[in-house]
Protein backbone atom coordinates (compact mmCIF):
# COMPACT_ATOMS: atom_id res chain seq x y z
CA UNK A 1 0.00 0.00 0.00
CA UNK A 2 1.42 3.10 -0.43
CA UNK A 3 0.25 7.03 -0.08
CA UNK A 4 0.46 10.09 -2.71
CA UNK A 5 0.06 13.13 -0.64
CA UNK A 6 -0.66 15.67 -3.22
CA UNK A 7 -0.91 19.62 -3.12
CA UNK A 8 -4.38 19.58 -4.83
CA UNK A 9 -7.67 18.07 -3.64
CA UNK A 10 -7.10 14.28 -3.93
CA UNK A 11 -10.96 13.38 -5.49
CA UNK A 12 -9.99 15.17 -7.98
CA UNK A 13 -7.02 12.72 -9.22
CA UNK A 14 -9.25 10.06 -7.99
CA UNK A 15 -12.07 10.95 -10.52
CA UNK A 16 -9.53 11.87 -13.17
CA UNK A 17 -7.75 8.16 -12.51
CA UNK A 18 -10.95 6.26 -12.28
CA UNK A 19 -11.79 8.30 -16.19
CA UNK A 20 -8.49 6.93 -17.64
CA UNK A 21 -8.88 3.33 -15.72
CA UNK A 22 -6.97 3.38 -12.73
CA UNK A 23 -8.89 2.91 -9.05
CA UNK A 24 -7.52 4.38 -6.28
CA UNK A 25 -8.64 5.74 -3.46
CA UNK A 26 -8.88 9.21 -1.64
CA UNK A 27 -8.55 8.55 1.77
CA UNK A 28 -7.92 12.37 3.18
CA UNK A 29 -8.09 15.45 1.89
CA UNK A 30 -4.85 15.73 -0.28
CA UNK A 31 -3.70 11.92 0.01
CA UNK A 32 -4.63 9.40 -2.44
CA UNK A 33 -4.53 5.25 -1.46
CA UNK A 34 -2.86 3.01 -4.00
CA UNK A 35 -3.32 -0.69 -2.90
CA UNK A 36 -1.36 -2.92 -6.19
CA UNK A 37 -2.50 -6.64 -6.28
CA UNK A 38 0.32 -8.82 -4.78
CA UNK A 39 1.25 -10.52 -8.53
CA UNK A 40 1.51 -6.41 -10.10
CA UNK A 41 4.61 -6.72 -12.64
CA UNK A 42 7.08 -3.71 -13.46
CA UNK A 43 5.32 -2.98 -16.86
CA UNK A 44 1.77 -2.14 -15.34
CA UNK A 45 3.55 -0.16 -12.23
CA UNK A 46 5.50 1.77 -14.69
CA UNK A 47 2.32 2.21 -16.75
CA UNK A 48 0.40 3.17 -14.00
CA UNK A 49 2.69 5.77 -12.81
CA UNK A 50 3.18 7.52 -16.37
CA UNK A 51 -1.09 7.39 -16.05
CA UNK A 52 -0.25 9.35 -12.66
CA UNK A 53 2.22 11.86 -14.15
CA UNK A 54 -0.65 12.81 -16.92
CA UNK A 55 -3.39 12.92 -15.14
CA UNK A 56 -1.77 14.98 -12.81
CA UNK A 57 -0.28 17.70 -15.32
CA UNK A 58 -3.82 17.63 -17.06
CA UNK A 59 -4.93 19.22 -13.46
CA UNK A 60 -2.16 21.66 -13.20
CA UNK A 61 -3.03 23.01 -16.40
CA UNK A 62 -6.60 23.32 -15.46
CA UNK A 63 -5.98 24.65 -12.31
CA UNK A 64 -3.63 27.43 -13.55
CA UNK A 65 -6.69 28.32 -16.03
CA UNK A 66 -8.39 28.72 -13.42
CA UNK A 67 -6.54 30.56 -11.61
CA UNK A 68 -5.42 33.51 -14.99
CA UNK A 69 -9.50 33.52 -15.29
CA UNK A 70 -9.83 34.97 -11.91
CA UNK A 71 -7.13 36.82 -11.96
CA UNK A 72 -8.02 38.40 -14.95
CA UNK A 73 -11.81 38.84 -13.69
CA UNK A 74 -10.31 40.98 -10.46
CA UNK A 75 -8.49 42.31 -11.96
CA UNK A 76 -10.74 44.08 -14.74
CA UNK A 77 -13.20 44.58 -11.97
CA UNK A 78 -10.46 46.27 -9.76
CA UNK A 79 -10.72 49.14 -12.68
CA UNK A 80 -14.00 50.11 -12.16
CA UNK A 81 -14.05 50.73 -8.54
CA UNK A 82 -14.88 54.25 -7.25
CA UNK A 83 -12.82 55.11 -4.06
CA UNK A 84 -14.38 57.25 -1.63
CA UNK A 85 -12.62 59.23 1.12
CA UNK A 86 -15.46 58.91 3.81
CA UNK A 87 -18.96 56.50 3.97
CA UNK A 88 -21.23 56.26 6.76
CA UNK A 89 -20.77 53.72 9.11
CA UNK A 90 -23.71 51.69 11.31
CA UNK A 91 -24.64 48.35 12.93
CA UNK A 92 -27.53 46.76 14.44
CA UNK A 93 -27.23 43.33 16.27
CA UNK A 94 -30.11 41.43 18.47
CA UNK A 95 -30.11 38.08 20.09
CA UNK A 96 -32.51 35.47 18.37
CA UNK A 97 -33.57 32.53 20.73
CA UNK A 98 -33.70 29.25 18.70
CA UNK A 99 -35.01 26.12 20.23
CA UNK A 100 -32.91 22.97 19.47
CA UNK A 101 -33.83 19.77 17.89
CA UNK A 102 -34.04 16.58 20.02
CA UNK A 103 -33.80 13.09 19.34
CA UNK A 104 -36.78 11.22 18.51
CA UNK A 105 -37.52 7.95 20.99
CA UNK A 106 -35.33 5.44 18.08
CA UNK A 107 -32.28 7.41 17.66
CA UNK A 108 -32.09 7.11 21.69
CA UNK A 109 -32.59 3.35 21.12
CA UNK A 110 -29.79 3.31 18.77
CA UNK A 111 -27.53 5.48 20.69
CA UNK A 112 -27.98 3.28 23.23
CA UNK A 113 -27.40 -0.12 21.15
CA UNK A 114 -23.99 1.55 20.26
CA UNK A 115 -22.86 2.66 23.21
CA UNK A 116 -23.49 -0.95 24.89
CA UNK A 117 -21.90 -3.18 22.27
CA UNK A 118 -19.44 -5.69 23.18
CA UNK A 119 -17.36 -8.60 21.40
CA UNK A 120 -17.75 -9.53 18.32
CA UNK A 121 -19.92 -6.40 18.13
CA UNK A 122 -16.94 -4.11 18.52
CA UNK A 123 -15.26 -5.23 15.09
CA UNK A 124 -18.18 -3.92 12.98
CA UNK A 125 -18.25 -0.24 14.56
CA UNK A 126 -18.40 2.24 12.25
CA UNK A 127 -16.69 5.72 13.02
CA UNK A 128 -19.30 8.16 12.28
CA UNK A 129 -21.92 5.86 13.81
CA UNK A 130 -19.86 6.72 17.64
CA UNK A 131 -19.41 10.32 16.43
CA UNK A 132 -22.92 11.00 15.87
CA UNK A 133 -23.82 8.73 18.86
CA UNK A 134 -21.86 11.45 21.21
CA UNK A 135 -23.69 13.97 19.64
CA UNK A 136 -26.68 12.93 20.36
CA UNK A 137 -25.81 12.10 24.35
CA UNK A 138 -24.24 15.56 24.58
CA UNK A 139 -28.02 16.84 23.18
CA UNK A 140 -29.80 15.46 25.50
CA UNK A 141 -27.84 17.35 28.27
CA UNK A 142 -28.00 20.71 26.42
CA UNK A 143 -30.24 23.24 26.42
CA UNK A 144 -33.82 23.11 25.04
CA UNK A 145 -33.76 26.57 23.68
CA UNK A 146 -30.38 28.51 22.04
CA UNK A 147 -29.38 32.49 21.78
CA UNK A 148 -27.72 33.21 18.77
CA UNK A 149 -25.82 36.53 17.81
CA UNK A 150 -27.03 38.24 14.28
CA UNK A 151 -25.51 41.30 13.25
CA UNK A 152 -26.49 44.11 10.14
CA UNK A 153 -23.69 46.44 8.97
CA UNK A 154 -23.74 49.12 6.47
CA UNK A 155 -20.85 50.34 4.66
CA UNK A 156 -22.18 53.16 2.82
CA UNK A 157 -24.51 51.30 0.58
CA UNK A 158 -23.40 47.83 1.24
CA UNK A 159 -24.97 45.65 3.60
CA UNK A 160 -23.38 42.59 5.84
CA UNK A 161 -24.72 40.31 6.86
CA UNK A 162 -23.31 38.00 9.54
CA UNK A 163 -24.38 34.60 10.78
CA UNK A 164 -22.96 32.34 13.42
CA UNK A 165 -23.89 28.94 10.90
CA UNK A 166 -22.24 27.63 8.27
CA UNK A 167 -24.84 29.00 5.80
CA UNK A 168 -26.39 27.47 2.61
CA UNK A 169 -25.84 29.16 -0.86
CA UNK A 170 -29.80 29.64 -0.83
CA UNK A 171 -30.08 31.47 2.45
CA UNK A 172 -27.13 34.19 1.15
CA UNK A 173 -28.81 34.90 -1.84
CA UNK A 174 -31.97 35.54 -0.32
CA UNK A 175 -31.08 38.15 1.89
CA UNK A 176 -28.88 39.88 -1.16
CA UNK A 177 -32.35 39.80 -3.35
CA UNK A 178 -34.33 40.97 -0.43
CA UNK A 179 -31.89 43.85 1.37
CA UNK A 180 -32.57 46.92 1.36
CA UNK A 181 -29.01 47.87 0.69
CA UNK A 182 -27.51 48.22 -2.93
CA UNK A 183 -25.36 45.18 -2.32
CA UNK A 184 -25.62 42.95 0.60
CA UNK A 185 -23.21 39.93 1.24
CA UNK A 186 -23.11 37.36 4.13
CA UNK A 187 -20.48 36.67 6.49
CA UNK A 188 -21.38 32.76 8.07
CA UNK A 189 -19.41 31.06 11.86
CA UNK A 190 -19.75 34.95 12.82
CA UNK A 191 -19.88 35.46 16.47
CA UNK A 192 -20.37 32.08 16.86
CA UNK A 193 -20.33 28.11 15.00
CA UNK A 194 -23.54 26.26 15.72
CA UNK A 195 -23.27 23.65 13.16
CA UNK A 196 -24.79 23.94 9.23
CA UNK A 197 -28.09 26.15 8.86
CA UNK A 198 -29.76 24.03 6.15
CA UNK A 199 -33.15 25.58 4.96
CA UNK A 200 -36.59 24.04 5.20
CA UNK A 201 -36.27 23.09 1.76
CA UNK A 202 -33.28 21.50 2.18
CA UNK A 203 -34.21 19.76 5.49
CA UNK A 204 -36.98 17.89 3.02
CA UNK A 205 -34.23 16.56 0.52
CA UNK A 206 -32.42 15.17 3.33
CA UNK A 207 -28.59 15.01 3.27
CA UNK A 208 -25.48 15.21 5.47
CA UNK A 209 -25.65 19.04 6.15
CA UNK A 210 -29.50 17.72 7.84
CA UNK A 211 -28.58 15.18 10.39
CA UNK A 212 -28.97 15.94 13.95
CA UNK A 213 -25.70 16.01 15.28
CA UNK A 214 -24.55 18.37 12.00
CA UNK A 215 -27.74 20.56 12.27
CA UNK A 216 -29.34 21.56 15.94
CA UNK A 217 -31.82 24.02 15.63
CA UNK A 218 -35.05 23.76 14.83
CA UNK A 219 -36.15 23.19 10.92
CA UNK A 220 -37.45 26.87 10.10
CA UNK A 221 -34.29 28.47 11.66
CA UNK A 222 -33.02 30.00 8.28
CA UNK A 223 -36.24 31.72 7.80
CA UNK A 224 -36.28 33.04 11.38
CA UNK A 225 -32.74 34.23 10.82
CA UNK A 226 -33.50 35.84 7.34
CA UNK A 227 -36.38 37.45 8.66
CA UNK A 228 -34.63 38.81 11.23
CA UNK A 229 -31.84 40.17 9.31
CA UNK A 230 -34.11 42.11 6.54
CA UNK A 231 -35.21 44.03 9.35
CA UNK A 232 -32.18 45.18 10.68
CA UNK A 233 -31.05 46.23 7.05
CA UNK A 234 -34.72 48.06 7.16
CA UNK A 235 -34.19 49.65 10.06
CA UNK A 236 -29.99 50.71 8.94
CA UNK A 237 -31.48 51.94 5.08
CA UNK A 238 -34.10 54.20 7.26
CA UNK A 239 -31.55 55.85 9.21
CA UNK A 240 -29.46 56.95 6.64
CA UNK A 241 -32.59 58.67 5.61
CA UNK A 242 -32.63 57.34 1.88
CA UNK A 243 -36.19 56.97 2.28
CA UNK A 244 -36.43 53.05 1.92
Amino acid sequence: MLGLVLNQPAKDLQDALQAKGLLVLATAETVCRFLPPLNVNEADVRKAAATVAEACAVLNEKMQEVAEKVASRVFEAHQQLTFHDWVPLAAKQVNLKLTTRQPTAEMIDHLERVTNRTGDELKRRQRREEIYADRIAKILTSPKEIEVVLQAVSIGDLGIAAIPFETFAETGLELKQRSTMDQTFTIELANGSFGYLPTPEQHRLGGYETWLGTNFVQKDASTKIVATLLDLFRELSSGRGDGR
